[in-house]
């Protein structure tokens, strides 16, 4: 598993060049998500047998201001937030696994043979029992309603690097 960032992906020559490393996650070590020139902290909490599937906890930051530093340097508490993400290392690179409601190829197929194109909306006007079952009246596809939606996995690049949790807020951007 060798992961490498290019250029065009990170801003900064700091960030490109902490990126280009083959460290491998362990529990209870730490984790840095590297954005366009900021940098987000993340506690290691799971790692599967291959390395291939970890889970991670993000990490909240609060100015130690007992110890010096300039603006972006400052001297970061890391704290525990409770929220999780699940990242698999798939297509030669680390993605976010997430999830999302989406309409079933054959209920689309069958929408389009009718003429009906956008579907949601179409069902908020002529069948607004079956909209709310399957939006919970929030707008969007939050419900799996058999033959009509299914629950899809999604996965989102991220580039990110173990062994280390650091915060950094870029004050220029």
């Amino acid at each position: 598993m060798k992961q490498t960032l290019k250029l065009k992906n990170t801003g900064s020559l700091m960030n490109w060049m902490m990126g280009n490393n083959q460290t491998l996650p362990e529990v209870g070590k730490g984790a840095t998500q590297l954005m366009y020139s900021d940098r987000y902290p993340y506690e290691v909490i799971e790692v599967s047998k291959d390395y291939k599937t970890v889970k991670l906890e993000r990490l909240d930051h609060e100015w130690d201001n007992t110890k010096a530093g300039g603006e972006g340097h400052q001297n970061w508490i890391l704290k525990p937030t409770g929220s999780y993400l699940t990242i698999v290392w798939k297509w030669g690179g680390w993605k976010v696994k997430g999830s999302e409601i989406v309409f079933t190829d054959e209920y689309i197929k069958d929408c389009e043979s009718k003429g009906i194109v956008f579907i949601a909306a179409w069902l908020s006007k002529n069948n607004p029992e079956l909209a709310e079952k399957i939006s919970s009246g929030l707008g969007r596809l939050t419900n799996v309603v058999e033959g009509i939606t299914i629950k899809k996995d999604t996965y989102t690049k991220i580039n990110i690097i173990f062994g280390h949790a650091e915060y950094y807020y870029d004050w220029e951007f």
